[in-house]
C-alpha cells in the first residue's frame, strides 16, 4: 500500500495540470510586482516654482473701509533672490518684495517674505503669518485649512479649476490651477477669496474680500458700498514676469 501510494504522487506532479498551474501562478506574481511599481504621480510642483530670480510685478487695488473708504492704487513686485534653510531644516526661499505707485516711478523694498515648498505642500510666510497655499499633488479631491500654521480661525482651500486654459490680465496661460480660499457670506459677514497659479511663473491673480457688513446676505452678492461697516478688499493681477 505505502509503495502505490507514492507512485500516485509522483504522477500528479509530473501531470502537465500542475506544470501549467505552476507557470500562470508564476506570471500572475511578476504581474502584480510590475503594478506595484506603477508610473510617478505628477504632483504638479511647476505651479509653485522656487528658482532663484523668477519675479512677478501686479496691478494692485487696495480698498479699505472704516469710516472712510480708500481706494489705493499701486504695483508689486516679487522676486526670489536667494535659497536658504529655514529654522526645520528645509530649503526655502527669501521673496524680497518691492512697491512703487505707478510705472513711472522707481521700486523701493516693501517687505521680505518666504516661500517653502517640499513634496507635499506649498507654504508663504507673508507679514510674519505662514499659509499653505497648496497641498500636492494638485487635483479634486483634497481640502486643507490654509490657516493651519497660523492663529487666523480656519479657512477652507479646495481647487476647483485644475490645468485649465484662461487669460488672466493681458495674458493667456495653458495651464492654470485656481484655489479656492474663502466663501462665507451671512448677515454680518462677506469673505470670498481666491487664488490663481500659472504653471511656471507662480501666482498671476489673487483676490480678497473680507467685510463686515450689516444686513447682509446668504449667498454670493457683493454688498452695497453703505452696508460695508469695515474691512477690505484687495485685487491683485500679473502684468509682468520673467527670470533674472
Amino acid at each position: 500500500m505505502k509503495k502505490n501510494f507514492k507512485i500516485k504522487i509522483s504522477k500528479a506532479v509530473k501531470s502537465p495540470l500542475s506544470a501549467v498551474t505552476i507557470v500562470v501562478l508564476a506570471l500572475l506574481i511578476l504581474n502584480s510586482c510590475k503594478r506595484n511599481v506603477g508610473t510617478p504621480v505628477d504632483l504638479k510642483h511647476e505651479y509653485f516654482p522656487t528658482e532663484v530670480g523668477k519675479w512677478v510685478v501686479y496691478d494692485v487695488i487696495d480698498i479699505r473701509h472704516d469710516i472712510n473708504h480708500d481706494t489705493f492704487n499701486y504695483q508689486i513686485k516679487e522676486i526670489i533672490t536667494a535659497d536658504f534653510l529655514d529654522n526645520e531644516g528645509r530649503l526655502a526661499q527669501r521673496v524680497e518684495r518691492f512697491q512703487r505707485d505707478s510705472s513711472h516711478l522707481t521700486w523701493a523694498i516693501k517687505d521680505v517674505w518666504t516661500s517653502i515648498r517640499t513634496t507635499r505642500t506649498a507654504e508663504k510666510v507673508e507679514e510674519d503669518e505662514r499659509f499653505l497655499k497648496m497641498s500636492f499633488p494638485v487635483n479634486y479631491f483634497k481640502s486643507w485649512d490654509g490657516n493651519v500654521y497660523n492663529q487666523q480661525i480656519n479657512w477652507e482651500y479646495f481647487f476647483d479649476s485644475i490645468d485649465y486654459q484662461s487669460t488672466v490680465g493681458t495674458f493667456t496661460f495653458d495651464s492654470l490651477v485656481r484655489v479656492n480660499q474663502r466663501s462665507n457670506f451671512n448677515f454680518v459677514e462677506y469673505e470670498k477669496a481666491h487664488e490663481t497659479y500659472a504653471k511656471h511663473v507662480g501666482l498671476v491673480e489673487k483676490n480678497l474680500i473680507d467685510l463686515d457688513v450689516r444686513s447682509g446676505f446668504s449667498f454670493d452678492i457683493m454688498p452695497v458700498l453703505d452696508s460695508i461697516i469695515k474691512g477690505t478688499e484687495l485685487y491683485q493681477v500679473a502684468i509682468d514676469y520673467g527670470n533674472n
